[in-house]
């Protein structure tokens, strides 16, 4: 569990107290015994928990996912969450053909790329299939 520290309605720090700390009512310190701090220690010294929001769902073809930082929202609860963005054009494009890469390559029978180490064994059909599935890759920028 993550946890903020929050002064004069800002975050300071986040993650666990280490050590002590003091408490934001009194200045008095806190030192829990080998740091194993309860739900009232923190809230007395001004750490509260950070709500993770679930991670959504996003296609990593078109869209990038970022994790924010943790910040206080209207209601003063401490959130981290995430942000979908859609990829630029360049990316967008440089994804999408290595999609078509790896399709390309999937679809090439195994069986006929081992038979492609000894091309004398090869048959016309054969051949010509492959001659195919490498023009294709060759298109799709490997």
């Amino acid at each position: 569990m993550k946890y903020a520290k929050i002064e004069n309605g800002t975050i300071t720090q986040t993650g666990r107290p280490r050590g002590g700390d003091r408490r934001t009512d009194t200045g008095e310190w806190v030192t829990p015994h080998a740091n194993e701090w309860t739900a009232e220690q923190l809230a007395v010294c001004g750490w509260v928990e950070i709500v993770e929001e679930p991670r959504p769902e996003h296609n990593p073809d078109t869209h990038r996912l970022t994790h924010t930082e943790p910040a206080i929202d209207s209601g003063g609860t401490v959130r981290a969450g995430w942000v979908v963005t859609e990829h630029d054009a360049q990316t967008a494009a440089m994804l999408a053909a290595e999609t078509a890469r790896q399709e390309t390559i999937a679809a090439i029978d195994p069986d006929l790329l081992a038979k492609a180490a000894s091309p004398e064994s090869l048959t016309d059909t054969e051949t010509q299939d492959l001659l195919r599935h490498l023009t294709l890759l060759l298109g799709a920028g490997a």
